[in-house]
């Protein structure tokens, strides 16, 4: 049997982890900021390298969970999206049973929601576990070429608490405890 193929995506080079295993091929991507971004490299990418599974690893704000925690989102919401969802336009997507299906795959307990848009956001009015910039479009170009998804998020930030500086200053630590969290799934 040949070794899973796994794509760490991350956004920024600065939120790049390195994962090791004899029992896993691991291949990485910066994706860029953004959706358009993110989607597109990302899709590029999925036909080129064919993975079983991509793991989208990187940095979030939230408001209602605390600075330093990770997360383990397999639901995803395009914010921007959402406000136009009478159009039709996909703004949901979950890979819970694609995740669950995956027996080498070792799954926590408990999964988070990520809401997604192109603004670094100081504000926010919608529910959520956590919030980026990047995830549901990575989400939406998997469910198109049909790999399973999930992401690994690193609370920064509070929204509303001074984001941007805050962010800034919680990158290196975040990862480090992203690249540990992540390690941790394929010893």
């Amino acid at each position: 049997m040949s070794k899973p193929k796994i794509l760490l995506v991350h956004a920024l080079k600065a939120e790049m982890t390195e994962i090791h295993s004899d029992a896993f091929r691991f291949d990485t991507l910066i994706c860029g900021v953004g959706k358009v971004n993110s989607s597109l490299n990302l899709f590029q990418h999925m036909e080129a390298y064919e993975p079983d599974l991509v793991i989208n690893i990187g940095t979030s704000g939230s408001v209602k969970h605390q600075i330093g925690s990770i997360h383990w989102c397999t639901e995803f919401v395009d914010r921007d999206m959402e406000i136009v969802k009478e159009f039709g336009a996909p703004y949901r997507l979950s890979f819970l049973d694609e995740l669950n299906a995956i027996s080498w795959l070792k799954s926590p307990q408990k999964t988070s929601i990520c809401n997604t848009g192109d603004q670094f956001l100081t504000e926010v009015d919608t529910h959520a576990d956590v919030f980026d910039m990047e995830a549901f479009a990575l989400a939406l170009a998997c469910k198109k070429y049909g790999v399973p998804m999930l992401s690994v998020k690193y609370v920064t930030d509070i929204i509303g608490q001074n984001s941007i500086a805050a962010w800034e200053v919680k990158l290196e630590e975040a990862r480090l405890a992203l690249t540990e969290y992540v390690q941790a799934l394929f010893d």
